[in-house]
């Protein structure tokens, strides 16, 4: 059988965009749709499956909160805790005493007895008492206070050992067998007691004769209480 197409091309050429149309037009609805459906998931995941799950976590965080409340010596244990923690960096940063039986070897002259000695390492001060022979000596001890330096092995320059040395007292007796009382105070730096500084060493006045020149130096201290 032989068919024959009888409609004008401006007729086959309307119906076919009326499909393509068609077409179109429901994969937009569908799309939309899919969209829409979308968005009503994402909203309900915002505002009820995640509003629930920051509400029990709330929930939560209050209870765990009120059962720490409950433990008896919470904030003692808290501090002990901050206080460990702490050690490392207070041990790192002590200073370093023992390097003081060094330096009086070498900062005091052999005609001076210190009796009482204190150190501050909050102000960084020292404080001196003690006897000598002569007034001369006692000035001697004070100037090498005054001119003692130091250095490092991280420094390349001298730097003074002490400053603000003060001969705060005194006491002349020309007839005196025990000698002359003094007490003289000075600030020390920081850095010859330091823990983290190496290869610390007090340099003093050449012509200063201190008891680290001499053969047999007499007591260093004087323990006597008169």
């Amino acid at each position: 059988m032989i068919q024959l197409n009888l409609l004008p091309d401006s007729v086959l050429y309307e119906i076919r965009a009326k499909k393509i149309y068609n077409l179109i037009t429901r994969v937009t609805f569908l799309g939309s749709v899919l969209m829409i459906a979308i968005m009503i998931g994402l909203f309900i995941e915002v505002k009820i499956v995640q509003g629930n799950n920051i509400s029990k976590n709330r929930e939560q965080i209050t209870n765990n909160i009120a059962t720490l409340n409950k433990v008896s010596g919470l904030n003692s244990i808290l501090k002990i805790n901050d206080t460990i923690k702490a050690l490392p960096i207070l041990y790192n940063s002590r200073p370093d005493v023992t390097r003081l039986s060094q330096y009086l070897s070498l900062i005091t002259p052999a005609s001076v007895s210190i009796k009482t000695l204190s150190l501050n390492f909050t102000t960084n001060t020292i404080s001196l008492s003690g006897s000598a022979n002569t007034i001369d000596s006692i000035n001697t001890f004070v100037d090498t206070l005054k001119f003692c330096e130091y250095t490092t092995s991280s420094t390349t320059s001298n730097q003074l050992a002490f400053s603000k040395v003060v001969l705060s007292s005194y006491s002349y007796s020309p007839a005196s067998t025990t000698g002359q009382n003094f007490s003289v105070t000075a600030v020390f730096s920081p850095q010859i007691f330091a823990t983290s500084v190496s290869g610390v060493q007090l340099i003093v006045p050449n012509k200063i004769t201190t008891r680290s020149a001499v053969d047999q130096p007499a007591a260093l201290f004087n323990t006597s209480n008169g």
